[in-house]
This record gives C-alpha cells, sequence and structure tokens, in this order.
C-alpha cells in the first residue's frame, strides 16, 4: 500500500505545485506591458519550452494587442529589427494574418538590399524567415541575407562562445522547424534568470517535464506490452524491434498529458508500418507480397490463408489496431473512420508493392513516378542497401554526377514543401483545426530528426533526443 502523508503523494505535490507556478505565470502575463518587446519574449519562452498549451488564451490576448498594435499609424517596425522579427514569427504562427513587406520594408536601404544590424536582431530575422510562404520576396531575402550574416560571423569568431552556441543553434536548429521538446532543456540552460518571470517559467517547466516523464514512462510501458503480445518479434527475428522509437514519433506530434492516450494509441499503427516495410524489404517473396497486399484491400484475414505465420499475424494486428482506432474516434466524435482507415491501409500496401517490384526489376521507374509513390510509402530510406531512394532516381535520370548537387535539388523540394506547408497549417482560414494543424507540423519537424539528409541514413543523434523528451 502506498504510503501517503497529510501533504498528500509526491506525484499530487508536484501538479499542485506545477499549479501554482502556472497561475503565477499567468498573472505575470496579464500584467506585461503589452506591445512590449518582454510580452513578445515572455511569449516566445514558453512555446520554446513547449508549454504554449497552457497559456493558450493568454497567449491569443498578447498576440492579438500585438497584432493591432502593429496595425496603428504609431507603431515604427523600424525601430528594432529584434522585435520586428519576433512580432512577426509569433504572429504568423499563430495565425493572424499578417504581410512580411510590412515588418520588414523598413529595414531596406536605398539600394534595395536589407540592412542588417546586430547579431540578435540577425537571428530573429532568420528565424522569421522560415514562415515564408510562396512569393515572399522580402522573406526568402530575408534568408540569404541572415544566413550569410550568421554563417559569416562562425566563420570569423566574432562573438564570445556564449553568443557563437546560440548562433550555431539558430542555424542548425531554427525554431519553426525544430520540436521544442528536443531543444526545451538547451533553452532552459541558456535563460540567466534576470527576469522574476524566467524564473518562474524554469520552475514550472522543471514540474512540467517530470509530469510528462511519468506519462511516457506509463505509455511506452503500455506499447511494449502490447508489442510483446502481437508476436512478430519472435516470429521475424531480423525484424525492427524499437517501441521506443516509435513511440518517439507519438510523444513529438502530440505533446502534452492531455493526449497521453492518443499516443499510446497512435504509436500502434507507426510500429506496424514499421514492421510491413520490413516484411516488404527483407522478408518475403513478390507472390506472397500480392497476396499480402489482396488481402488488405479486401480487408479479409481469409484471403491470407496460403500466407506464412507471421505474415497473418501482422495482419490479425493491423486489423485489431485498426478497429481499435475506429472504436476511440467514433466514441470521442460520434464518426466512425474504419472505411477510411481500410481504405488508407490498402493504399500503403500498394505503394510498398510496387516498390518491391521495381527493386525485384531493378528498373526504379522515373523520379517523379517513385517520389509520388513515397510519398505513400513514406520512405526514401535505405535500409540495408535493399532500398531505392529518390536521390539515385533522380541523379539517373538527369545524368547528374554531383551527390552534392542532387542533394542541394532535394533541399529545394523540402523548402518549397515547408512553404505549402506554412500556408495550410498557419492560416487563419484553414477549415482544419489548430491542435490538428499544429499536430502536422510537429510530424514535419520529426522528419529531419528520424532521417537526416548527410552520407548516411545515421540516427546518432535520436538517443540524445529520447532522453531530452
Amino acid at each position: 500500500m502506498e504510503m501517503v502523508s497529510y501533504h498528500g503523494t509526491i506525484e499530487e505535490q508536484v501538479l499542485l505545485k506545477h499549479s501554482e507556478k502556472i497561475e503565477q505565470i499567468r498573472d505575470v502575463m496579464v500584467k506585461v506591458e503589452q506591445g512590449s518587446l518582454e510580452s513578445l519574449l515572455v511569449v516566445d519562452s514558453i512555446q520554446r519550452l513547449g508549454l504554449g498549451y497552457l497559456f493558450e488564451e493568454e497567449i491569443k490576448a498578447l498576440l492579438h494587442h500585438h497584432y493591432l498594435a502593429s496595425k496603428s499609424a504609431i507603431f515604427n517596425h523600424r525601430d528594432d529589427l529584434h522585435k520586428a522579427s519576433l512580432g512577426f514569427r509569433l504572429l504568423r504562427q499563430q495565425g493572424f494574418s499578417v504581410s512580411p513587406d510590412e515588418f520588414f520594408r523598413g529595414f531596406k536601404g536605398e539600394d534595395g538590399e536589407l540592412k542588417l544590424g546586430e547579431t540578435k536582431g540577425v537571428m530573429a530575422m532568420y528565424e522569421a524567415s522560415h514562415l515564408s510562404m510562396e512569393g515572399e520576396d522580402i522573406l526568402h531575402e530575408a534568408a540569404r541575407f541572415s544566413a550569410h550574416y550568421l554563417i559569416n560571423a562562425i566563420s570569423k569568431g566574432e562573438e564570445d562562445e556564449e553568443e557563437g552556441i546560440m548562433v550555431k543553434n539558430c542555424l542548425f536548429y531554427p525554431q519553426h522547424k525544430t520540436l521544442p521538446s528536443f531543444r526545451a532543456e538547451k533553452f532552459l540552460q541558456s535563460m540567466n534568470g534576470e527576469n522574476r518571470w524566467e524564473n518562474l517559467l524554469r520552475e514550472a517547466a522543471h514540474l512540467e517535464f517530470a509530469i510528462l516523464h511519468s506519462h511516457h514512462k506509463r505509455e511506452i510501458l503500455q506499447v511494449v506490452e502490447w508489442w510483446q503480445g502481437v508476436g512478430l518479434r519472435d516470429e521475424m527475428k531480423s525484424m525492427r524491434d524499437q517501441p521506443g522509437k516509435w513511440h518517439m514519433w507519438s510523444t513529438a506530434t502530440l505533446w502534452g498529458p492531455t493526449w497521453s492516450q492518443h499516443r499510446t494509441l497512435l504509436t500502434k499503427p507507426i510500429s506496424l508500418v514499421y514492421a510491413v516495410d520490413d516484411i516488404f524489404d527483407l522478408h518475403a517473396t513478390i507472390h506472397q507480397l500480392i497476396l499480402f497486399t489482396q488481402a488488405v484491400n479486401r480487408w479479409e484475414i481469409s484471403a491470407a490463408e496460403e500466407l506464412p505465420s507471421y505474415m497473418k499475424t501482422c495482419l490479425m494486428a493491423i486489423y485489431d489496431t485498426t478497429y481499435e482506432i475506429s472504436r476511440m474516434v467514433s466514441q470521442e466524435y460520434g464518426w466512425n473512420p474504419i472505411d477510411f482507415l481500410k481504405k488508407e491501409w490498402g493504399k500503403l500496401m500498394d505503394a510498398f508493392l510496387k516498390e518491391a517490384k521495381w527493386l525485384k526489376s531493378g528498373e526504379m521507374g522515373k523520379a517523379d513516378e517513385y517520389l509520388k509513390n513515397g510519398m505513400i510509402s513514406s520512405g526514401e530510406e535505405k535500409q540495408e542497401g535493399y532500398d531505392g531512394s529518390y536521390v539515385e532516381c533522380y541523379m539517373k535520370e538527369e545524368e547528374v554526377d554531383s551527390i552534392e548537387a542532387a542533394r542541394e535539388h532535394v533541399m529545394g523540394m523540402v523548402s518549397d514543401t515547408w512553404q505549402d506547408l506554412n500556408i495550410q497549417a498557419l492560416s487563419s482560414t484553414s477549415p482544419f483545426s489548430a491542435p490538428f494543424r499544429h499536430a502536422c507540423l510537429n510530424a514535419a519537424r520529426m522528419v529531419p530528426t528520424m532521417y537526416n539528409y548527410h552520407n548516411t541514413h545515421g540516427l546518432h543523434r535520436l538517443q540524445h533526443h529520447r532522453k531530452s523528451m
């Protein structure tokens, strides 16, 4: 029996202290000078620590006031590049309709080029440039100028050690494209406690991390227990057995204690996608894969009678998990997504099968066709030399000899796709809910962590990120 003092359990004490700190921070947000740089720094710090979901109304109120002030005749964006850049970024990511020209044209000289000031302001401009959308030339220009400035600053070593680290982090981990949960610990260490609200945030963040740790630990145990019960790890010895890695996708995408049950459930289909990928890449014959794909498209277990035991086990896990998700969605929202989910599983199998046939024949198809199929199969991942890649297809088709040139082409496509995602995820007129749009952004932010774009498909930082979460 758990020992409970009159003060309550340790968990209850943490929750009580956490609640007290949250109320104190809310009080700060009410009293901070509206429209000031400090008000923006408070919002930015809260979001960098992954605490934004706790202060949604307060953040909206502060940014709404800043938005109204930015539209007034007395508001001068030329005064402070740091404030202008930070204000633009926070407003845009909150869904306010803001024009980058209004915020940054005052920093252009007579020659039409941007005039950059101190390093802190340039870093803020670089951060803001990542929220660009198609046709926003001034933000594209800001990205080039600020990146060039910061890279030069690092190469010349003009900053002190602390500022140099800040510049490198800004370049390598732009906030809009990086998961707050992965950088929160580093940001916490950089807070010097000059203001009372910084100390409050530090204390609240430590308590928040303790609460989330408790949730994540319980979720991992549930996932591991489920995965062991599925039995695939026993039937397929060479299959990837990484429940911690799979859970990271859910943790990164759905952040916060309120999504605990959803994270646990979402990890199940993620793990099964990895399992199916292994089946298609490393184990089955083409004939077996055709039967496997047909069984999923028909949604009939009986269609898998000729298949090996491990494939039947995988199919049963897909069916059971899909019905479990459908029941949960139906109970919460009154809509049963089973038909939609069946169709999506079928599309995924079709995409995997197409890749398997390409690899079997040695003909990978056109680069655009490979990429279109890869958008469904969700791989450019090279696994033990068996998978192809878009880069290989592109180099062969376009007769490109330089891997660097091919990667530059791919990163250009990534940049363009981010602009499209920004339009969909940051628009106040989007038909999708804010939590859903935020989850989509988080999923995109997770990709370069799981699949880096260097010489090897290494996950050298993954373990560190897991610990930081």
